[in-house]
C-alpha cells in the first residue's frame, strides 16, 4: 500500500505519517520530501519522479510506504492507493491544490482512531 500524506507547510504532514508509521513498527518505509529533495539536488529528476522511485522501490522490497509531501497537484497525488489530506489550517498555501478526492480528510488535531481505518484494518 503506499500512502501519501498532503497538505500545506505547517498543516501536521510530518507529525501524523510519523505517527502513522510507527503504529505498525517496521511495515512501512517512511520517505520525507525534504530528504527526496537532498537526493536528487544535482541530478535530472523531478520530484514526481523521485517520489515514483521511492513507492517502485517500497513495493519491490514487498513493503509498504507512507510519503509525506506537499503534493501540489493532483496529478502527484494519483500514484497513490490512499490519500490523506491533513485540512488543518484555516487557509492553504497559494501552490497548495486541494485534492479532489482524498481518501481520508483530518480536520483537527489528530486522535488515534483514523490510523485503523485509514490503513484498512
Amino acid at each position: 500500500m503506499k500512502i501519501l500524506i498532503c497538505g500545506s507547510d505547517e498543516s501536521g504532514k510530518t507529525t501524523f505519517a510519523g505517527k502513522l508509521v510507527d503504529y505498525e513498527k517496521n511495515k512501512y518505509d517512511y520517505y520525507k520530501d525534504e530528504d527526496i529533495v537532498t537526493a536528487i539536488d544535482g541530478t535530472d529528476l523531478t520530484m514526481s519522479e523521485a517520489i515514483k522511485f521511492c513507492t517502485d522501490l517500497s513495493e519491490a522490497k514487498g513493503r509498504d510506504c507512507v510519503v509525506d509531501y506537499k503534493a501540489p497537484t493532483d496529478a502527484d497525488k494519483s500514484n497513490f492507493d490512499k490519500v490523506v489530506y491533513m485540512n488543518t489550517l484555516e487557509s492553504e498555501d497559494e501552490d497548495f491544490e486541494v485534492p479532489s478526492s482524498p481518501d481520508y480528510t483530518i480536520t483537527e488535531e489528530f486522535i488515534g482512531d483514523e490510523i485503523e481505518e485509514i490503513i484498512g484494518l
